[in-house]
């Protein structure tokens, strides 16, 4: 965020899960030391290498992730932290926003602090969250993600875009909405769904897209793995509608 920036009015407290991802510290703990008004907190979700190392060393909150599990799991475990973190502030009132987006640099915690800012803005709070809008993406990634969105939103009877890892704001007052998710990837389409029903509008804000620098995909494994978390996707949205109706 540069210094001209307008900070968050309300406090940001973005979680970020990592798994093995000791190449991308050093740049992540670069980004997150430069926005101001932000609290960060790591989820390291089993990580084999020195990952967990070394966001403690450079000084960074680290929470660990119950083995097992998935995404959904790990940033589960980063809202409870981050909603502490807000009930434990000067105030006490716990208002604020939980913000969350992978530690793999796809995206940047500085574009997701932003996100915040023009949430906190232009919306009343606790009316609308966020899910960005992912630019600059190559058309192989695009194309099935906009494919699965179609297919998704019209399962779903909504929008269902952007339902993989990308930057997603919620005011903290959902936050236990959000420990009620799954434990896979289906939580991005559950976080969806479960918004809809507490009537808080999508905002769709554009964030940077780009390549992963370091390591690999820990699901994406090729057309075999995407259509499997399709039908996984199209599972959780009957499921939290099913739920809805009871």
């Amino acid at each position: 965020m540069n210094p001209g920036d307008t900070p968050v009015k309300r406090p940001l407290v973005l979680v970020i899960p990592v798994r093995n991802e000791s190449a991308n510290v050093p740049d992540l703990l670069r980004m997150v030391a430069n926005i101001p008004h932000v609290h960060v907190v790591f989820v390291d979700h089993d990580s084999s290498d020195d990952t967990n190392a070394l966001l403690v060393a450079g000084g960074a909150i680290v929470v660990k992730c119950d083995s097992g599990g998935g995404f959904g799991r790990a940033v589960r475990t980063g809202v409870k932290a981050a909603a502490q973190m807000l009930r434990d502030m000067p105030d006490g009132s716990g208002e604020g926003y939980i913000g969350w987006l992978p530690g793999n640099l796809k995206s940047s915690p500085v574009d997701a602090a932003k996100l915040a800012d023009k949430l906190d803005a232009s919306h009343a709070y606790d009316s609308a969250y966020v899910k960005a809008k992912r630019v600059g993406r190559p058309f192989l990634e695009w194309g099935p993600s906009a494919f699965a969105g179609i297919i998704l939103s019209v399962w779903g009877m909504g929008p269902y875009w952007e339902v993989g890892g990308t930057p997603t704001i919620v005011p903290a007052t959902r936050a236990d909405v959000l420990l009620r998710g799954p434990d896979g990837l289906e939580f991005e389409t559950y976080v969806i769904t479960a918004m809809r029903r507490e009537g808080l509008r999508m905002v769709r804000l554009s964030a940077a897209f780009g390549k992963r620098v370091h390591g690999a995909s820990h699901w994406n494994r090729g057309l075999g793995s995407q259509i499997n978390l399709l039908r996984r996707l199209m599972r959780e949205i009957s499921r939290t509608r099913a739920e809805s109706k009871l």
